[in-house]
Order: C-alpha cells, then sequence, then structure tokens
C-alpha cells in the first residue's frame, strides 16, 4: 500500500479498502451478462458510440447498476469488464 509523504495510507484505485466487495461483484457480474444481449443487439443496429448505447438502454427503460439513468461512462465500463472477463 502505498504511503502519503504525511506517512499515512493512501486510498488510490488500487488499494484493498476501494475494490467492491466479492458480492457485489458477483451481481454486478451477472448483470453485465444478463444485459450483454441487449447491448449486442443494439451494436448490430448500428448504435456504436457509448453515448447512444446509454440513451438506447434509457429509452428502453433499463437502469444502470446504480438505479439512475445510464451514462457514457458506465457503458464503456460494462463493456471493458466484459471484455476481461472480470
Amino acid at each position: 500500500m502505498a504511503v502519503c509523504q504525511t506517512g499515512g495510507e493512501r486510498e488510490g484505485p488500487g488499494t484493498r479498502r476501494n475494490r467492491r466487495p466479492r458480492g457485489l461483484a458477483r451481481l454486478a457480474k451477472a448483470r453485465d451478462v444478463e444485459l450483454l444481449p441487449l447491448i449486442t443487439a443494439l451494436q448490430q443496429q448500428g448504435i456504436a458510440s457509448a453515448r447512444a448505447l446509454a440513451k438506447a438502454l434509457n429509452e428502453r427503460g433499463s437502469r444502470a447498476p446504480e438505479g439512475g439513468p445510464w451514462q457514457a461512462t458506465q457503458v464503456l465500463r460494462l463493456l471493458k469488464r466484459v471484455s476481461r472477463g472480470d
């Protein structure tokens, strides 16, 4: 774990404290698998950009992981997780 100049521990994105608990990671993976066919179908219809995919998901009533509307960044993160196999 990295240490700040003041001697305290830094809480960056790679530190253990900021990692998603295993149960939540499993739920996220299940949700990704559930949404992948819809996203693939949208891409086959020519909807390619993350912004356009987010808009299409919102128009279909799909909610983002936190329950709000989809944003392009969330779509990109989902696609990245799926491509890595997380």
